[in-house]
């Protein structure tokens, strides 16, 4: 994302948990049963590229960790909603929670 000068914006490095990855697999598994597959995988690769470049406009927020430097959000793309923490400072993203909603998921 530009800023108003010009200059890309900074890209965060996303980080999803084990338990996050897993749940994608399945979720994977689910959507090609589903014959989603193609949709799973859009709506998959444009939260991700959400996540890396405007995390903080993807979702709302849900508490403020400031001892921990983190910001708590929640946020979809498509049918996929992910819990997530921000650590501006760092350009952190860590995915700690996803699942579809609707689809047949």
């Amino acid at each position: 994302m530009a800023q108003p000068n010009g200059t890309e914006s900074p890209r965060y490095r996303v980080v999803y948990t084990e338990a996050v990855r897993a749940a994608l697999k399945d979720l994977g598994t689910r959507a090609h049963e589903l014959g989603m597959e193609p949709e799973f995988v859009a709506a998959l690769k444009g939260l991700d590229e959400r996540l890396r470049t405007d995390p903080v406009g993807l979702g709302e927020p849900l508490r403020d960790l400031a001892n921990a430097g983190l910001e708590e959000r929640t946020g979809n793309h498509s049918f996929l909603f992910v819990r997530y923490g921000v650590d501006r400072a760092r350009l952190l993203v860590y995915v700690v929670y996803c699942v579809a909603v609707g689809h047949g998921f």
